[in-house]
């Protein structure tokens, strides 16, 4: 199994309606709970990253 990455990315997004700074918070902090969530089940916080890209 060398060369499989053990990490995981996990990407927010939003819809284009609301103002953009707004939005690229929001697709953060959607990002950032399952992030939450995953670590709360087990999954090392090293192995993941939480990316926001708004709308």
């Amino acid at each position: 199994m060398a060369g499989i990455s053990n990490s995981v990315s996990v990407e927010g997004h939003t819809d284009n309606v609301g103002q953009a700074a707004s939005n690229q918070s929001l697709s953060e902090k959607r990002a950032q709970a399952v992030v939450a969530w995953l670590t709360s089940h087990g999954i090392e916080a090293s192995r993941l990253k939480a990316k926001g890209w708004g709308a």
